[in-house]
């Protein structure tokens, strides 16, 4: 969340509370959250509330809106499960249920440089929790991967990351296997397999986010780089 949409959800939730409560209800309400102290007297309730809210966690923010009823979901992002607790950069792997294999295997030759992969198993009868989980993947991502084997153009639900990766104008990487890519990722240069291993492949992904102009801050901040030569030598 940005620092002025942050500024925007606190001010929504004090306008929302000093329209309801009390100060006295104000003080049993904010002892239910994890929310600072406040010193000092006050004669406006919103101001009392901003106060209070000043330096909370995104999440408990999310908590207190939500129990008031506020829409936070164009504000705050939820991520899935397997990316709550993550300051890693987070990496949507789109592919087919039958190559699935190559997806984990890229995931695992990331993870090292600091890059946390959600990988999407197409399911022909998806679950509700399972659609939320990789729609609260998408919303979240860093950049998008997909991976272009036999039958990937055909899968709808591929088809349909591909197109919220698009909508949300984030960093895509397309890695040909089979297929060309096409449609909305046609435009983009894919990686071309050939005789590459994962870990060749995941030199050249991160070589693009290395210069890209959309990932190249992340990268410097966040992705590690390959481990030193000198590290293999016994101290």
């Amino acid at each position: 969340m940005r620092v002025t949409e942050k500024m925007q959800l606190i001010e929504n939730i004090a306008v929302t509370l000093q329209e309801r409560y009390t100060f006295d209800d104000l003080d049993m309400f904010f002892g239910e959250f994890d929310v600072s102290e406040a010193n000092g007297s006050y004669s406006s309730k919103r101001v009392y509330a901003k106060d209070r809210l000043r330096g909370a966690k995104n999440s408990e923010l999310k908590k207190i809106a939500t129990e008031l009823g506020l829409d936070t979901d164009h504000i705050i992002k939820t991520p899935p499960k397997n990316w709550e607790n993550t300051a890693s950069v987070k990496a949507f792997i789109s592919h087919t249920a039958t190559h699935k294999e190559y997806a984990t295997r890229l995931r695992d030759v990331l993870k090292p440089h600091n890059i946390d992969c959600f990988v999407a198993h197409e399911d022909i009868k998806p679950s509700e929790e399972w659609m939320e989980e990789i729609r609260k993947a998408l919303n979240t991502m860093d950049f998008f991967i997909s991976i272009h084997t036999k039958g990937f153009s055909e899968r709808i639900w591929c088809q349909q990351e591909i197109g919220y990766a698009t909508a949300r104008n984030v960093k895509i990487i397309p890695v040909k296997f089979d297929e060309d890519p096409e449609g909305f990722i046609g435009k983009y240069q894919a990686l071309i397999r050939r005789k590459k291993n994962a870990e060749e492949i995941g030199q050249d992904i991160l070589g693009l986010l290395a210069d890209d102009e959309k990932t190249k801050d992340l990268y410097a901040e966040k992705i590690a780089p390959p481990p030193s030569l000198d590290d293999e030598i016994p101290f």
